[in-house]
């Protein structure tokens, strides 16, 4: 468990409970979830000097997703047929369509994520759940998907920033956790969840950038993301070459609601865009910043991808949805709305 913090003056209820078994709350959970972590209380003072906050402003949490996840979802469960096959390679007990199970895996680890785990809100699941535990499973797996033009989603480590896991055409996922985790140990961040719980959102944004344009990037992008009233915004270079390096963007504010969040995300997507930095740098785009990919690297250059992803994978069955852009209709693309502009000041 985590250690209690000692304060002077008012002190938050900060979250120091494991959450219920099968809710919101466990799939939301970063890490071991008897692990916690709570601002001290300077970090506390500081916050709401900055944020423009008060001790009212902590006397209630939001929505915390302590609710049971429902067994029936949106999405319905794989065809029996399809899930004996899947039984008979890699065993009943490895196989589930329970919706918790499913859910379980639809999420990653970005800020819209937990809001929607927050609100009881479930799309974007797959249907079955796989937990192979050999390469000789992955394959026969693969290989019947492809025949029965079955997407085909994967589930690693959990800690997706890029929306990158969301089965956005329903099909199954691979959770690798169950049968090849080989992690022993590592150090989570805990405290956003704290946070979170009152509505205030700690999340970066990282883009690779040239010595050239290092200058103009973070002077755009900062400009956007400081525009935004009450809004910390923190910056640095974690990884430098012969070329350029990354900057990663690290944003404190209150927001009311996941529409807001994603509202001032994309505008720095939107200025990481125009400034002609790379829309990522080692997390990769994944569905999140998929919708800037195509402005970002032109036509041309994203046919090209196109044209692999065709040969490689030419019923398009790994991963499909939106990830790099590729299968994304015209009316999912962005249409930038805060480029070389301020948060109260979008275009139109």
């Amino acid at each position: 468990m985590a250690e209690r913090k000692v304060y002077k003056h008012y002190k938050p209820e900060w979250e120091q409970v494991p959450p219920p078994p099968a809710s919101f709350r466990s799939i939301l959970k970063w890490g071991d979830p008897n692990e916690f972590k709570e601002p001290n209380e300077r970090l506390f003072t500081f916050m709401k000097q900055e944020l423009g906050l008060t001790d009212a402003d902590f006397q209630r949490k939001g929505a915390e997703g302590h609710e049971a996840v429902p067994e029936t979802l949106a999405t319905p469960p794989l065809e029996l047929e399809h899930v004996a096959f899947f039984e008979s390679v890699c065993g009943k007990e490895n196989v589930s369509t329970k919706g918790y199970n499913r859910l379980s895996v639809a999420y990653g680890k970005t800020m819209y994520d937990l809001y929607r785990l927050r609100e009881n809100i479930t799309e974007n699941v797959p249907r079955a759940v796989l937990y192979p535990s050999s390469h000789e499973e992955i394959v026969r797996i693969v290989e019947y998907c492809q025949k029965q033009r079955i997407p085909v989603y994967v589930y690693g480590g959990g800690s997706s920033v890029t929306r990158g896991v969301e089965a956005f055409k329903g099909g199954i996922t691979l959770d690798m956790r169950r049968n090849f985790n080989k992690v022993i140990n590592f150090n989570d961040p805990y405290l956003r969840e704290s946070l979170q719980d009152y509505g205030i959102i700690i999340d970066t944004m990282e883009c690779a950038v040239t010595w050239e344009m290092m200058g103009r990037v973070h002077e755009k992008v900062r400009a956007f993301a400081k525009s935004r009233p009450n809004t910390v915004c923190m910056t640095h270079l974690s990884h430098a070459y012969e070329q350029g390096a990354n900057l990663y963007f690290i944003f404190i504010g209150k927001f009311c609601d996941k529409e807001e969040y994603a509202e001032y995300q994309f505008g720095i997507f939107d200025n990481i865009m125009e400034q002609g930095a790379a829309m990522s740098h080692h997390h990769g785009v994944g569905k999140m910043t998929a919708a800037w990919v195509e402005q970002s690297i032109g036509t041309e250059r994203l046919n090209i991808f196109r044209a692999l992803k065709k040969h490689f994978d030419p019923d398009n069955i790994m991963n499909p949805g939106g990830t790099l852009g590729i299968d994304m209709t015209e009316a999912q693309k962005r249409t930038p709305k805060f480029c070389s502009r301020t948060w109260d000041n979008p275009a139109y």
